[in-house]
């Protein structure tokens, strides 16, 4: 069966995208019934075309981060194997499939993790202003003594 360079990127891309509902507790995990990248290849056992197997050598998603998934299905397990095929999605479209040449797609962060990754980034620039805010107000006044003696 021949496993056209759109094929496998829209099947990493739906598995991203079922990584992302697994570890946000909104899908559960039915191993390859709902695996699109094993919907592409056929089935569990033919892992010949997947780029999995591609890229690690090995069949049933050995060798990534869906091992730790299988053994303790945590939601950082799973975000660990959605990291881990957006890393594969990035590699594989920068790869190409040396006759047709596709962008990456950038791939989002989820809504909530963005806000949170904002939060957290304007609560340390507020500290780091208000570091820097004391210090001119410091330098301020250092100056103005060290000019006082000339008024």
């Amino acid at each position: 069966m021949s496993i056209t360079f759109k094929e496998k990127l829209t099947a990493i891309r739906g598995s991203i995208e079922k990584w992302d509902k697994i570890s946000k507790g909104e899908m559960e995990d039915e191993r390859s019934a709902n695996c699109p990248l094993c919907q592409m290849c056929g089935d569990l056992t033919a892992c010949d075309n997947c780029p999995i197997y591609e890229k690690t050598g090995e069949e049933q998603c050995n060798g990534t981060p869906y091992i730790a998934w299988s053994r303790e299905q945590t939601s950082e397990n799973a975000r660990d194997f959605r990291d881990w095929l957006k890393d594969l999605y990035i590699e594989v479209s920068e790869a190409g499939d040396g006759s047709e040449k596709e962008k990456p797609i950038e791939i989002e962060i989820a809504p909530l993790e963005r806000r949170a990754y904002m939060v957290e980034m304007s609560s340390a620039l507020k500290e780091r202003v208000e570091k820097l805010e004391e210090r001119i107000k410091k330098l301020g006044e250092d100056i103005l003594k060290a000019n006082s003696w000339r008024i």
